[in-house]
């Protein structure tokens, strides 16, 4: 990642790829762009399937957001079970 931004520092293009995921969708889309846009939307659709639906709001641009609208994959609450329990090794 470091390498990439060093070579976008050194040589900008309006398109630099990153990773083997991107430099196979950059290539699917060079050569089949039709195809690569469906299977993207397709792609992005299912995804958003996935998530539950919630209701439209203002935003937090007036009023910060209600709590639990954040994403942490439950990091910030294993640390506080950990900082609780002491130093390693002494629980």
């Amino acid at each position: 990642m470091v390498d990439a931004i060093v070579e976008a520092c050194a040589d900008p293009r309006e398109r630099q790829p990153v990773g083997w995921k991107t430099h196979g969708a950059h290539l699917s889309h060079r050569l089949t762009p039709d195809l690569t846009k469906r299977v993207s939307a397709g792609i992005v659709d299912a995804e958003t399937e996935k998530g539950d639906a919630q209701p439209p709001t203002p935003g937090s641009i007036y009023t910060s957001s209600e709590v639990g609208t954040t994403v942490d994959g439950g990091t910030r609450e294993r640390m506080r079970r950990e900082d609780a329990s002491g130093p390693a090794g002494t629980a």
